[in-house]
C-alpha cells in the first residue's frame, strides 16, 4: 500500500513540475500564420526570385514579382498537451521565417525575419486569423571580390 502512495505521489509531483499533462485527443491544427511580402533588390529594386524561405518546415519561392505567401497547412494531431497551470499563449506566438540564398557563387546575404505564428494546439488556432504582411524586404547583394 505504501508503494502504491509513493507512485501516486512521485506521478503528481513529475506531473507538476512538468507543468503539462497529455491526453490522447485528436485534434487538428495549424502549423504557422499566414506570412506574406515581397523581396526586391535594394540596388536595382528588382524583384528577387532565387531565394527560398523557410517558416516552420515549410519551404517555398518567390514568384517572378518577387512575392511570396505562407498559408496555414492543417496537421492531424492524436495528442493533446494541457498546461496544468494559468498560461497564456501569446509569449509562444513568435517564429522566424529564414530567407536563404540559391546562387552559391554570389548572391545575397542571408536574413531572418520574426513573424508572429503561434505553436500549440490552442494558440494554433489562432493562426487561422493571423496575416502578418512583412511589406517589401529589401535584400542586399554580396560584395563581389
Amino acid at each position: 500500500m505504501i508503494v502504491k502512495h509513493k507512485t501516486l505521489a512521485v506521478t503528481l509531483s513529475l506531473l507538476l513540475l512538468s507543468g503539462c499533462i497529455a491526453l490522447p485527443i485528436p485534434h487538428e491544427k495549424y502549423d504557422h500564420s499566414t506570412v506574406k511580402g515581397q523581396i526586391i533588390d535594394v540596388q536595382t529594386g528588382l524583384p528577387v526570385t532565387d531565394v527560398t524561405l523557410q517558416l516552420n518546415g515549410d519551404v517555398i519561392t518567390p514568384d517572378e514579382q518577387g512575392n511570396f505567401i505562407f498559408t496555414p497547412n492543417i496537421q492531424k494531431s492524436s495528442w493533446t498537451i494541457y498546461p496544468l497551470l494559468p498560461f497564456d499563449s501569446i509569449f509562444y506566438c513568435y517564429d522566424t521565417v529564414k530567407i536563404d540564398d540559391n546562387v552559391t557563387n554570389g548572391g545575397y546575404r542571408g536574413l531572418e525575419i520574426g513573424v508572429r505564428s503561434c505553436i500549440g494546439r490552442h494558440a494554433s488556432q489562432k493562426n487561422l486569423s493571423i496575416v502578418d504582411d512583412l511589406g517589401t524586404i529589401e535584400m542586399r547583394p554580396l560584395p563581389s571580390w
